[in-house]
């Protein structure tokens, strides 16, 4: 604590995990597995440091903003051409072993009390990986983003209690695109007689934005002989706008065409809370 109102923090973790993340790099499907350690796959590791201010002013409004920076080892990647579909050949032969970072600062402003309450945060983020061991070389042994590379994340939260029953909510998110392998050119190889896609490195593509507004009206109703006990009707939006944010994408006869799954959906919940 500097003072009553505000406190810096100073973070340090060392971390060890016995299951890695193989994610597919390619716009279509996304496919995402769990793949176990094993005499060949080693866990991987990580060292994080991370400093962080807060303020408290007013005494229901919060503001902070925070700082990290993360290094890990014994990461895996598909190997470049290599997908866990189409062959018998098992997928500790389809991967190679590497490093990656990550670095970027947290931004948070938060109101507590009141009739109005919610939050604003915002995230600036770098995700990078370089595999370069020998025999396990991936994109020329270059660095690369990671997949989920995002950039830019902001979340927007507000809540607002109109009588005591009544309360009204309004979330809106916005995130950059995760990252893809996609093929700029194609040219005919005489040798093989293939028409051949040329990649010029890992993950080269950034999917489009994603972002979506909910919005949602909750009615409490206390029992009247146990007022601790509650009925809440909620009515709520999902994706108001119906952004069609994509969920994967696919080439046809040249051009890029993309897939949604979740438009704007309304629903309606009950809940009795005793």
């Amino acid at each position: 604590m500097l003072s009553d109102d505000v406190s810096v923090k100073l973070g340090y973790a060392y971390m060890t995990q016995y299951v890695h993340l193989l994610s597919t790099t390619s716009v279509s499907l996304p496919t995402d597995l769990w793949v176990p350690v094993t005499k060949q796959i080693l866990p991987m590791r990580s060292m994080q440091v991370a400093a962080g201010l807060t303020y408290d002013a007013f005494g229901y409004v919060e503001l902070s903003v925070e700082g990290y920076y993360k290094r890990m080892t014994n990461l895996i990647e598909y190997r470049d051409g290599a997908s866990f579909i189409g062959t018998t050949e098992g997928w500790e032969q389809k991967v190679c072993m590497g490093d990656g970072w990550s670095y970027g600062v947290e931004f948070l402003a938060q109101r507590k009390a009141g009739r109005l309450t919610g939050w604003l945060g915002y995230t600036w983020s770098r995700s990078m990986r370089q595999f370069d061991r020998e025999g396990q070389t991936i994109n020329f042994g270059r660095p690369f983003p990671a997949k989920y590379d995002r950039e830019h994340d902001l979340s927007v939260t507000l809540q607002y209690a109109v009588t005591k029953n009544i309360d009204l909510s309004a979330t809106f998110v916005y995130g950059t695109g995760t990252r893809a392998t996609l093929g700029t050119q194609t040219y005919y190889d005489p040798l093989s007689g293939r028409t051949l896609t040329h990649i010029p490195e890992r993950n080269n593509y950034r999917m489009p934005d994603y972002h979506r507004l909910d919005i949602g009206a909750s009615f409490h109703y206390p029992l009247r002989k146990h007022p601790e006990w509650q009925s809440v009707w909620n009515v709520s939006v999902y994706n108001v706008y119906n952004n069609m944010n994509p969920f994967l994408l696919y080439q046809d006869s040249g051009k890029m065409y993309k897939v949604s799954v979740f438009p704007i959906l309304p629903s309606v919940s009950y809940t009795f809370k005793f």
